[in-house]
This record gives structure tokens, C-alpha cells and sequence, in this order.
């Protein structure tokens, strides 16, 4: 049993075939009331993807696939509140729809209608910290998301 185990080990592989080198990242749409969500995650995105050398991130006509990206949803929820009923932790949760279009083959490679990221922050009494931390909440929540992404479309799930 010990040499089983000993010789057992764990590649990660991606799932993209290997026609699917270069990918165009369309700029990621921004479906709720939050400003400037779909410009931070495409960053995001561009980066978590540039960060895998199999991937060359490219305009238009030379690329072999498209992703598409539509943040749908901003949550925003009291999950901590005081003896007075003032809220002291909020969580953010943002929602995506992402697609893998790929051009070679013309179909859709890999498609997700609900992919989620959270974070929490807590707040003070002043409502100029509670903003940073809410943009502190929403830059994280955003980081998880385009990791998330990324890594689905590299490796599937």
C-alpha cells in the first residue's frame, strides 16, 4: 500500500485543446450598478491569463477562441451587525457569466452561467473608511473572481 501511495502523484493538466493558443479577452461587460467593475476584472483576467505561458492573449482575427465575460450581479449584505442593529461586517458577492468561444472549431468550448466571489469587510463609524473598505472588499472579491476564471478556462473547473 505505502508504494501505491508513494508512486501516485498529482499533474495539473489544461483541459484546452491544443489548437487553443491564443485567446482574445473582449472587454469584460458590467451588467450591475457598480462602476468600473467590468474594467478592473478584465485586468484582472489579462493577467491571470498572461500568467500561464500556454496562453497568448491577442486582438480579433488571429486568435484561436473568445472569451466573454458579463459580471450580472452585485450583492452587498450586512453578515455582522452590533447591539444597536448598525451593521459592522458586510459581504460582497459578485456574480459572472463566462464563455469560451472557440473560433476553430465554431462552437462554444467551455461556458459557465454563475460563477461567484465573495469577500467581507468590516466597517467604522466613518463613512470615508467604510468606502475604502468597500473598495478594499470589491478589488478582492474581483481578484478571486478573475482567478477563478482564469483557472476554468485553463483547466476546466
Amino acid at each position: 500500500m505505502l508504494n501505491l501511495l508513494i508512486g501516485c502523484s498529482y499533474v495539473s493538466q489544461t483541459v484546452l485543446p491544443d489548437n487553443i493558443n491564443k485567446i482574445n479577452l473582449k472587454p469584460v461587460k458590467n451588467s450591475t450598478f457598480y462602476s468600473g467593475l467590468g474594467e478592473k476584472l478584465t485586468i484582472g483576467l489579462s493577467r491571470e491569463l498572461a500568467a500561464d505561458n500556454r496562453i497568448q492573449l491577442v486582438d480579433g482575427e488571429v486568435s484561436d477562441a473568445v472569451l466573454t465575460v458579463d459580471i450580472s450581479n452585485y450583492v452587498r449584505k450586512a453578515v455582522d451587525v452590533d447591539e444597536r442593529g448598525r451593521a459592522r461586517e458586510y459581504e460582497i458577492t459578485l456574480t459572472a457569466k463566462a464563455i469560451l468561444f472557440d473560433k476553430i472549431g465554431k462552437r462554444v468550448f467551455w461556458s459557465e452561467e454563475r460563477i461567484e466571489s465573495s469577500a467581507s469587510y468590516t466597517t467604522s463609524l466613518s463613512s470615508a473608511e467604510d468606502l475604502t473598505s468597500e473598495a478594499e472588499g470589491v478589488d478582492e472579491a474581483l481578484d478571486d473572481l478573475a482567478s477563478d476564471i482564469a483557472h476554468r478556462v485553463i483547466y476546466g473547473w
